[in-house]
């Protein structure tokens, strides 16, 4: 491990800048981003299995080899011998070559850098601990399917509505859900409102009031309406609901402060190749700094 590499620029900095390269599709990819003078000039972008495509490489430039890996077992032995792997051919280029760090970029956003000694993860930023953020990053895995846009009528939107708040008040008690809302159903905004009023909400304080109006709270949110609602939304990626439910997950973990999180199931979302502009709203309030309400008290 050479600190004087990621030292130059932030990895959340650098894995973005590879997964926009890599159009978001970054499973099993490995990504070299070169750096100079603190900036980052080139981005190879290879399958694990391309790694002669290192070797000859012999840049004097500064070298992060960020792994993007397809499976969610960090602790994987065939993890840790694709970064040795990785770690030494970088460092068998020669003494002219710059420095050279192996770090594993899970989901874009955990870190977990390489030496011989072992691993060393980078501080938690944000308010989830790596363990969670492990687990959500698992969760909300999954082939996205194409969505096609389906007519849903006013009494099937009510009908959905009440559905999915007996859905989440199910998953918050910890129950077996008693019902299951059809598919498709998450494309509506009025789902989506109800959803995320829900999730941020309070006990006599989490359903739209009249004209669709909605005062949130001045507090933090309630992890475990929270973590109910991930839940849910979990669950729904792999069906047709898939990018919606991203782009409701990465709302609330915004709203809760969970950046990492947030900017995972934004590139999720943008994986999927279909739109999700509440994702995009999400990302665009992150690069602004824009933050949740609550946090202004």
């Amino acid at each position: 491990m050479n600190n004087v590499t990621h030292g130059l620029m932030p990895l959340a900095t650098l894995a973005h800048i590879a997964v926009e390269s890599a159009n978001y599709k970054t499973d099993g990819k490995l990504a070299l981003v070169e750096i100079e003078e603190g900036k980052p000039v080139d981005v190879l972008i290879l399958p694990f299995d391309h790694l002669p495509g290192i070797v000859g490489r012999n840049p004097r430039s500064s070298t992060v080899a960020l792994l993007f890996p397809d499976s969610h077992d960090l602790e994987s032995t065939t993890l840790r011998e694709q970064a040795e792997l990785i770690d030494q051919i970088g460092r068998s280029r020669g003494t002219d070559a710059g420095p050279w760090d192996t770090v594993v970029a899970y989901g874009g956003v955990r870190f977990r850098i390489y030496s011989s000694h072992g691993w060393l993860d980078e501080p938690e930023l944000d308010g989830m601990n790596n363990e969670v953020l492990d687990r959500h990053i698992a969760a909300f895995s999954g082939f996205a399917p194409k969505a096609f846009p389906r007519p849903f009528s006013v009494h099937d939107l009510e009908e959905a509505h009440h559905q999915w708040r007996a859905l989440l008040t199910d998953s918050l008690e910890g129950r077996p859900p008693m019902v299951t809302p059809e598919r498709g159903t998450l494309e509506a905004g009025s789902i989506r409102d109800t959803v995320i009023v829900w999730a941020v909400g309070q006990d006599g304080n989490d359903t739209l009031g009249p004209r669709g109006t909605f005062i949130p709270p001045t507090t933090p949110p309630d992890p475990d309406r929270i973590n109910a609602a991930f839940t849910v939304l979990a669950n729904r990626v792999g069906n047709t609901d898939t990018v919606h439910a991203l782009g409701y997950a990465c709302y609330l973990a915004w709203w809760s402060g969970y950046d990492r999180l947030a900017t995972h199931l934004y590139y999720r979302a943008r994986a999927t190749g279909q739109r999700s502009r509440l994702a995009k709203l999400v990302w665009t309030a992150m690069t602004q700094n824009i933050t949740p309400p609550w946090m202004r008290f």
